[in-house]
């Protein structure tokens, strides 16, 4: 059931962003954004702080908007929202769904480098939500934990 909600996230932010006729920023990826249907499919929700550019305009400059914890760093103090700001966020909620627990808020930059640690040791599993029990696909959850660590390591500037 997780990976179906992952790749859901995924397709949403993915139509989002490539898609449609203009480019959505999103600007506010969070877990409580995301909404679950009877049969599990995620939806991502709540575009009230979403803003059109063109595909081929980099960034959009604009007021702070988001969550703190959630939110592209780089994007927080320059106040420029981009593409790469969503897929952050984006893997962000992925290491939470991943590990089971909020990474750290408040340290900008550093909510993925505890799992990119944990795979250059060759133990990136050892971080998976506990309460699995170990009981889950390991190629399936290491795959969602290094888009995650990707994703949450995508700065607006990179």
């Amino acid at each position: 059931m997780g990976c179906e909600i992952v790749l859901g996230l995924g397709s949403a932010l993915l139509y989002l962003q490539e898609e449609w006729e203009q480019c959505v920023l999103h600007r506010d990826i969070k877990p409580s954004n995301v909404m679950l249907d009877a049969s599990f499919n995620a939806k991502l929700g709540d575009l009230g702080l979403a803003r059109l550019v063109d595909h081929d305009r980099e960034s959009y400059t604009t007021a702070l908007a988001g969550t703190m914890g959630y939110m592209d760093p780089v994007c927080a103090a320059t106040r420029r929202a981009s593409a790469k700001s969503d897929v952050y966020s984006f893997g962000v909620v992925l290491l939470e769904i991943a590990c089971g627990r909020r990474a750290p808020i408040g340290v900008p930059g550093r909510r993925g480098p505890w799992v990119w640690d944990w795979y250059r040791k060759g133990s990136i599993l050892d971080v998976a939500d506990e309460r699995l029990n170990g009981e889950f696909d390991r190629e399936e959850m290491e795959r969602v934990l290094v888009v995650a660590r990707s994703g949450a390591r995508t700065l607006a500037t990179a």
